[in-house]
């Protein structure tokens, strides 16, 4: 997948990557920020529900230097795939604090 380096997104639609890695297949899916204002979010879901079939994890990513915490654009987003994926999307969720070495202070 491609890699931001500003506050550009570089991912436009959501993006299938496959690999395999000691003879276990995986299927990584990379899509836009929801609500990013980058592009359509409805859009963004319909194509994923076409393409994604089984769900075995999600990884929410949230660039820290950005939020810090959850702010209302995350909220938002959590709330929009509950109601279009179901409760079920998020049973195997980890949460992915991204850039923070990005941060002036160190986390502890």
């Amino acid at each position: 997948a491609r890699v931001a380096r500003g506050p550009v997104a570089v991912t436009k639609e959501p993006t299938q990557h496959k690999i395999t890695v000691n003879g276990v297949n995986f299927t990584v899916w990379d899509t836009p920020g929801l609500y990013d204002a980058t592009g359509d979010s409805m859009q963004c879901v319909k194509q994923m529900k076409v393409a994604i079939v089984n769900v075995h994890l999600v990884l929410f990513c949230i660039a820290i230097p950005n939020s810090r915490r959850f702010h209302d654009l995350e909220r938002r987003t959590i709330a929009f795939l509950l109601k279009e994926f179901g409760q079920g999307f998020f049973t195997n969720c980890i949460i992915v604090l991204t850039q923070t070495n990005q941060l002036a202070t160190s986390i502890k």
